[in-house]
């Protein structure tokens, strides 16, 4: 051991009231930064995995005429626009070999007709089932009844959208054909009791710009989402025939042929709530009435020539090999070479402020252990200066007896190092440990904002190399920016300091 490391650490021991005031500084910040950047990366990289399986997938293909990215994250319920030249677009995305699997959707806003409340706005995803159970595995799990089969009318009910409805139109939905089971009314539908109202068909009103009808559709099931159920479980999933009947989704060719005048003009006048459900004020309705103008409607929607290639949104998966940056860039030369009119874009700019969450959280996060650095620094070289004062006599001393100012000077940064790497490599292998430990717990919540915070259901940090090499990084830099001063200070001390101070 050297000189200058010998009496670093005598120092340290001798003024070891100082010592453990730094060391705690250093210890404090190192923890809280590794803590903190452990529990930001695991719910980024929670938030990011529960979000592609469960919605996004890796890469959204969107029309160009959309005006925003961020499609998902419109709420105006405005029609979203479709997918031009669907097939020459499916043909191009077939070529690729990194990509593993595409599902191509439909969504929008529509309206929940009922004979005892008002129109209710919900989401509607309309899809072709098979596709969908291939595309999302096991995220969407059926809890009551089953998944619609493929080439039939069926609808199902997330569990936030079951509880919206009831909040909304005072009627619990439950699948059909399944004995209602009470032990899975939530505590808002059990406080009805004995009025509950209890369908297992749901009327969604005709919202299309084109040809369009209000159709009634059977739940055939209740799903849940295996992460973020609170948060994403409120759409209608349909199949994707009912969903284009619903919405006018065409590209141009769809028409209904072959209706007379009294045909067409039921239709010109559509469904009306107020007048054809609602008889009178006393609340009484003519259900006779309403099943036979469905029966109507669903008999003149047969004629519709279903367009098989009318979607808003593709959704693709890309292999773990692949990069979805570059990914996306080659994707959108092609379309442009090949004059689609569609774009890629990341999975997080599809969702605007939500895929962005994890990205403010961390600045968030930074901007915080920021301050607590910059605090730590102040501290410690305020403490370190007044270790420089208080030692001029034993400093200059030292001077007199030939010691160099760089020997004093790589003596006071090696005390400084020494409480840093002891209690700050401290606080950062605490900080590991204490996510250790909290990956063993699996702490569970049911709250949506804390959902998002854990980036799931259950609060899962992560240890990441760059994050252990971020904080190593902060860790010196803290150091190095505390000294900066007092080393200055130590430098101005000379041999006659010893003798002009008691």
């Amino acid at each position: 051991m050297s000189l200058s490391s010998k009496i670093a650490w005598r120092n340290i021991w001798l003024h070891k009231n100082k010592s453990i005031v730094i060391g705690i500084i250093l210890f404090l910040g190192a923890f809280l930064m590794t803590l903190g950047n452990g529990i930001v990366s695991g719910m980024e990289k929670g938030l990011e995995t529960n979000l592609k399986d469960s919605f996004t997938g890796d890469i959204v293909i969107i029309p160009n005429s959309e005006v925003t990215d961020a499609i998902f994250a419109d709420i105006s319920g405005s029609t979203r626009e479709v997918i031009p030249k669907y097939f020459e677009i499916e043909k191009t995305l077939k070529n690729y070999k990194e990509i593993e699997k595409m599902l191509p959707f439909a969504f929008a806003v529509n309206y929940v007709l009922n004979e005892e409340s008002d129109m209710t706005p919900i989401g509607v995803v309309g899809v072709d089932i098979q596709e969908f159970k291939n595309f999302y595995t096991d995220r969407y799990i059926v809890t009551e009844g089953e998944f619609f089969n493929k080439d039939e009318k069926g609808l199902l009910v997330g569990n936030v959208s079951r509880n919206k409805l009831l909040k909304y139109t005072d009627t619990w939905y439950s699948a059909k054909n399944v004995p209602l089971d009470k032990v899975n009314l939530s505590k808002e539908a059990k406080e009805f009791k004995d009025n509950l109202i209890i369908k297992d068909e749901i009327v969604l009103m005709g919202t299309g710009k084109n040809t369009s009808f209000d159709i009634k559709i059977p739940v055939t099931g209740i799903y849940r989402l295996k992460s973020l159920d609170k948060l994403f479980s409120d759409n209608l999933i349909i199949d994707i025939n009912s969903f284009r009947e619903a919405n006018g989704l065409v590209t141009g060719e769809n028409k209904v042929e072959n209706l007379s005048k009294e045909e067409e003009k039921v239709l010109s006048e559509g469904f009306s709530f107020d007048e054809t459900i609602v008889e009178n004020s006393e609340g009484t309705s003519n259900l006779d009435s309403l099943e036979q103008i469905f029966k109507e409607e669903n008999n003149y929607s047969k004629t519709i020539k279903v367009d098989s290639g009318a979607y808003n949104v593709i959704v693709i998966k890309i292999d773990s090999k692949s990069d979805e940056k570059n990914m996306i860039k080659t994707l959108n030369n092609d379309f442009q070479k090949n004059k689609l009119e569609v774009r890629a874009i990341s999975w997080a700019d599809s969702l605007g402020f939500i895929g962005k969450i994890s990205l403010l959280i961390k600045i968030v996060l930074n901007a915080f252990i920021f301050i607590i650095f910059f605090v730590a620094i102040i501290v410690i070289m305020n403490t370190l200066s007044m270790t420089a004062l208080e030692r001029t006599s034993e400093i200059g001393m030292m001077r007199a007896i030939g010691a160099q100012k760089s020997f004093l000077k790589i003596m006071f940064a090696k005390e400084t190092g020494i409480l840093s790497f002891l209690f700050g490599g401290c606080g950062i292998l605490f900080g590991i440990i204490v996510i250790l430990l909290l990956q063993a717990l699996k702490i569970h919540s049911s709250n949506e904002f804390l959902q998002i915070a854990f980036g799931g259901d259950y609060l899962y940090p992560l240890i990441q190399l760059n994050d252990l090499l971020i904080g190593f990084f902060e860790l010196f830099f803290v150091t190095i920016s505390s000294l900066l001063y007092p080393i200055r200070l130590l430098g101005k001390i000379t041999a006659l300091d010893a003798i002009s101070r008691d």
